[in-house]
């Protein structure tokens, strides 16, 4: 995960203003430049993008369930406005996360939907603005 990082970081020329390791995920802000970084080396297929927050158009929180109607994950989705493509993030899998982290990782979803939402816009955004989250 730290190799993916560090190929990010020197290829985009990032400087990462917030971060969150979460086990085998990590989702990290770079404000300047407006890019997303999401790594999950959670599972056997692995995700590694680097996310432009200007072509982000629709971002939103998904909750899928399992036949039981329990909650199986938790995702951050960012739809592109250009293409509609989607790409999605997850913060909590059933296979992978303990059920007592479900409350936690869904409020850490939220709050990283926030921070997108913001910085997804153009323009700088004060320290001011951002202390709310």
């Amino acid at each position: 995960m730290a190799e993916a990082y560090d190929r990010f970081v020197r290829q985009f020329k990032l400087a990462v203003d917030y971060s969150e390791f979460l086990c085998y995920r990590y989702i990290g802000l770079d404000r300047k430049n407006k890019k997303l970084i999401l790594i999950d080396h959670s599972s056997y297929e692995k995700q590694e993008q680097c996310v432009c927050l200007h072509e982000v158009g629709e971002s939103k929180i998904i909750h899928t369930k399992d036949e039981d109607q329990s909650i199986k994950s938790v995702l951050l989705e960012l739809r592109n406005k250009r293409n509609n493509k989607p790409v999605q993030f997850c913060f909590y899998n059933k296979d992978h996360d303990p059920l007592i982290e479900l409350p936690s990782l869904s409020r850490k979803a939220i709050h990283w939907k926030t921070k997108v939402d913001i910085h997804k816009h153009r323009g700088n955004v004060s320290f001011e603005a951002e202390y709310v989250l």
